[in-house]
C-alpha cells in the first residue's frame, strides 16, 4: 500500500478546504477513492510531491 493525500478544493485549481490521507495499491485506486467521497466533489490527488490526477 502507497500513502497519497486528498486535497478538498473550493473550486477546480482553487484553495484548499481540507485534506486527509489515503492507503492504496496504486494511482488508480487512490483516483478512484477520491471519486466515490462524496466529500470530495472537487480534489486533487497527490503521492508525496507527485501530483496524481484531479476529481471533479
Amino acid at each position: 500500500m502507497a500513502h497519497y493525500r486528498v486535497y478538498k478544493l473550493r473550486e477546480a485549481k482553487g484553495r484548499i478546504v481540507k485534506g486527509k490521507d489515503v492507503d492504496a495499491p496504486d494511482d488508480g485506486a487512490a483516483l478512484r477513492a477520491a471519486k466515490a467521497d462524496a466529500d470530495c466533489p472537487v480534489c486533487e490527488v497527490w503521492r508525496g510531491p507527485k501530483k496524481v490526477g484531479d476529481v471533479h
